[in-house]
């Protein structure tokens, strides 16, 4: 891919993005890597300089940034409420030489209560 930021995953207003992870499906060859993960307002909330470090770039391994060992580049939150409607990004700021992820999103909707 090139280095550019990719809306991945729309989020509804008055949803809650409880984790975002992320599943490597194709062996990254790092060499060189800078990802981030974020939103609308911030574009390194969730993961901030994923480097592939080692252990964080083999194929089927699912990471939680700031819990697995092997990938501890966490951002600020490990969740957030959205008032309004944004997307999660993947921002691409140094492409790594090969590889592919994609991003595992779990997300409640709030949908308004009535009695």
């Amino acid at each position: 891919s090139t280095a550019a930021v990719y809306p991945v995953f729309n989020v509804p207003a008055g949803a809650y993005v409880l984790e975002v992870k992320v599943l490597v499906t194709t062996v990254i060859v790092a060499g060189s890597m800078d990802i981030d993960i974020g939103d609308g307002d911030d574009a390194d909330c969730f993961v901030d300089g994923w480097d592939g470090t080692a252990g964080s770039i083999t194929a089927n391994s699912i990471h939680s940034f700031g819990i697995s060992s092997s990938a501890t580049e966490v951002g600020v939150f490990t969740g957030k409420y959205y008032s309004s409607a944004d997307t999660i990004d993947i921002d691409i700021n140094t492409v790594a030489s090969s590889g592919v992820v994609k991003l595992l999103v779990l997300m409640a909707d709030s949908a308004p209560q009535t009695n």
